[in-house]
């Protein structure tokens, strides 16, 4: 919601959570940290050039943040009693 670009980790319990990070970063809204990158050193190191390089915000995009309340809404919209003309 802030624009800012983000550094994530996603879980490795929910290959949903890697799928949506990895979407995310091929459209430049994030970037994912491998488990390889956990390193106390290489970590500090991605920070910093990231924050060089990369945290800049990114205002172009308008992500649709609202599903769960869209997705009641429309179901509920579904399974209203149709109305008929008498």
């Amino acid at each position: 919601k802030t624009g800012v670009r983000a550094i994530v980790y996603p879980s490795n319990k929910d290959r949903e959570q890697a799928i949506r990070a990895e979407k995310l970063e091929r459209l430049g809204l994030l970037q994912i940290l491998h488990p390889n990158e956990l390193q106390t050193e290489l970590l500090s190191q991605k920070i910093v050039d990231y924050l060089v390089h990369g945290a800049t915000p990114i205002l172009n995009h308008q992500l649709q943040l609202e599903g769960a309340k869209n997705a009641a809404t429309i179901l509920q919209t579904l399974l209203q009693p149709s109305l008929v003309a008498a």
